[in-house]
């Protein structure tokens, strides 16, 4: 026969132990789940006895997304303290890749990577973030993405004075990056580059140079990307080129520049300076000698009885000396003949 206070006893401890597993926040039976532990996909949040969780980027969806492209960045939030190493997990089929990061001062985290570089479109994954082991956020269902590079169009122009700047029409980027103008080819000699692009679409960039463009040039616009993750530009080297399928992406223009105005020089004219020809010597010449006169041949003339020589004449060329002589014997020979008359 029982007794009835120990009946009652009984009851009042049963409707006890009833009354304490509907208390919030009482431990669950091994294979339940508590409805505030349930996260926004259904999966169960994971729980640490110091509290700790984390949370991954997704889209609108709740999903996270990668492509199967380079230099691809998975992160997200978490309330353990800066400096903690955490593993951001991705599982596609049966592989687990795992990335340890570390927790930034803004309790944020992130990692880049290009080991989903050669994966297909549409592949499925889950993802999650640990500590030491232990998952403290939820998993997340994941899509791949096709990778779309980017793209530029560069047309053809004229600059302006002093033509140190010429403008990129558009540039798509899927990540942050730059576009540099190059001289003759994709690989040329880089003339300047852009300020830091952020992933998307760029319409009329500029781009400075360190030299003016001189006449008409072939100019290459060359998609870069941030390499470093600075959004400063440093080199061609640190920045590479955005490959795809072993080329980079580029477009040519030809860019016309300022044509210099060339500087008049004064002309000058020459006088053909004439030299005088020389003064002929004049030829010596040789004066004639006045020609002699014919002296008459002295003649024998008999006057009466006496004979008596005529004298000789002087040429032109005597003193008149010989003139005066020839009177006088006239004269003489007169007065003779006029004595012997008488």
């Amino acid at each position: 026969m029982s007794h009835p206070f120990g009946t009652a006893v009984a009851a009042l401890l049963f409707a006890a132990l009833a009354t304490a597993t509907a208390v919030p926040g009482a431990v669950a039976v091994a294979g339940s789940v508590p409805a505030d532990a349930v996260d926004s996909h259904g999966a169960p949040e994971a729980t640490t006895p110091d509290g700790a969780n984390a949370t991954l980027e997704t889209n609108r969806g709740g999903e996270v997304t990668l492509k199967n492209g380079p230099r691809q960045t998975i992160g997200g939030e978490t309330n353990v303290a800066p400096g903690t190493n955490l593993t951001v997990h991705v599982r596609k089929d049966t592989e687990n890749v795992a990335f340890d990061v570390s927790v930034r001062e803004d309790g944020t985290f992130a990692v880049t990577t290009d080991a989903f570089a050669d994966e297909g479109s549409g592949l499925r994954f889950t993802a999650w973030v640990s500590r030491n082991g232990t998952r403290i956020s939820p998993r997340y269902d994941g899509m791949m993405l096709t990778y779309d590079p980017g793209s530029v169009t560069f047309a053809d122009q004229r600059v302006e004075s002093p033509g140190r700047t010429v403008v990129v029409d558009s540039v798509v980027l899927s990540d942050g990056g730059f576009v540099s103008v190059r001289q003759g080819s994709a690989n040329g000699s880089v003339l300047g580059a852009s300020d830091y692009l952020r992933a998307g679409a760029h319409e009329n960039v500029s781009v400075d140079f360190d030299r003016p463009v001189r006449g008409n040039e072939t100019l290459v616009a060359v998609l870069h990307r941030d390499s470093d993750g600075d959004e400063r530009w440093d080199s061609p080297e640190r920045d590479r080129p955005i490959p795809v399928d072993g080329s980079t992406i580029y477009d040519a223009a030809t860019v016309a520049g300022q044509t210099p105005t060339p500087t008049l020089t004064p002309a000058t004219d020459t006088v053909a300076t004439q030299t005088p020809a020389p003064t002929p010597s004049p030829t010596p010449t040789t004066a004639d000698a006045p020609a002699a006169t014919e002296s008459p041949s002295p003649s024998t003339e008999t006057i009466g009885t006496a004979e008596r020589t005529q004298p000789s004449a002087t040429t032109g060329s005597g003193p008149g000396f010989g003139v005066a002589v020839g009177l006088l014997a006239v004269l003489a020979t007169a007065l003779l003949t006029a004595s012997r008359r008488d």
